[in-house]
């Protein structure tokens, strides 16, 4: 995996944690990281595998 040179996959990679992080900073507090972290770990994985070779 060149993460660097993949010019559809890391786009699309930060695209899925900046929303991921808007989700978790609209819900404040400790909540809001654990929903975070639940969707923004599994989405680089969706990413990972499908976006990045």
């Amino acid at each position: 995996m060149n993460l660097k040179n993949d010019m559809i996959g890391y786009p699309i990679l930060m695209t899925a944690i900046l929303i991921t992080g808007l989700l978790g900073a609209a819900v404040n507090g400790l909540l809001g990281l654990i929903i975070f972290l639940v969707l923004c770990i599994p989405s680089a994985f969706i990413v990972d595998s499908f976006f990045i070779e």
